[in-house]
């Protein structure tokens, strides 16, 4: 396993989703200072921040499964499946480096 490129990958990744975090933050501080002139203004504001709040969401759960995954390389488990502890593709690393599991087991924890 190329747990060197995985490592800086991941702490790279991770750097850029603190950096996305706040922008993302700042943007919403910054529309719920403006008071809406009209119903309008008011909905665009208020899916502005919906959008915002479902980025900061999703940014979150990639951060932990980031921070989850950086564990895992200190631990010497990284790239093991959780559920079935086989290796995890190398290929599916490359699209997902922070994968918990290989693609067997996903389906079937998104199965069910």
């Amino acid at each position: 396993l190329q747990l060197d490129f995985f490592k800086k990958s991941l702490e790279k990744q991770k750097k850029i989703l603190k950096e996305n975090w706040n922008f993302t933050v700042n943007e919403i501080n910054t529309s719920k200072e403006h008071t809406p002139k009209d119903e309008a203004d008011h909905a665009f504001l208020s899916s502005e921040q919906h959008i915002g709040n479902a980025l900061l969401i999703k940014k979150k759960s990639n951060l932990k499964a980031i921070e989850r995954s950086l564990k895992r390389m200190e631990d010497n488990c990284y790239g093991i499946c959780e559920l079935c502890q086989e290796p995890i593709n190398i290929e599916r690393l490359k699209v997902k480096m922070f994968a918990d599991y290989c693609i067997s087991c996903k389906e079937l924890v998104e199965r069910y």
